[in-house]
């Protein structure tokens, strides 16, 4: 994006590049954990009484993709609610 772009970019416009950016956050830390539970998966263990189990059944344990997905889109609706609100009291104050 260059400079004119962003001058010329709404503060939805802004507000979807920046949601956009965020669920790419989210990818990243999927895969850095990916990683991070197949490496742990390798050795971690716990023990059960006397047996010893592994600690995480599943990756889903490790790391809940759709929960971050969720969080982050919490987010966003909570920017864009406020942002509506934000907008009526501007329309509002200018009538």
């Amino acid at each position: 994006m260059n400079m004119q772009q962003a001058e010329e970019t709404t503060l939805r416009e802004y507000s979807f590049l920046m949601y956009a950016h965020a669920l790419k956050q989210v990818d990243k830390e999927f895969e850095i954990n990916l990683l991070a539970w197949q490496v742990e998966q390798a050795g971690a263990t716990k023990k059960v009484g006397k047996d010893i189990k592994p600690y995480y059944k599943t990756f889903k344990d490790f790391f809940d993709y759709e929960k971050r997905v969720k969080e982050v889109t919490n987010i966003q609706k909570e920017a864009n609610a406020k942002q509506s609100k934000l907008n009526e009291l501007i329309l509002r104050a200018n009538s």
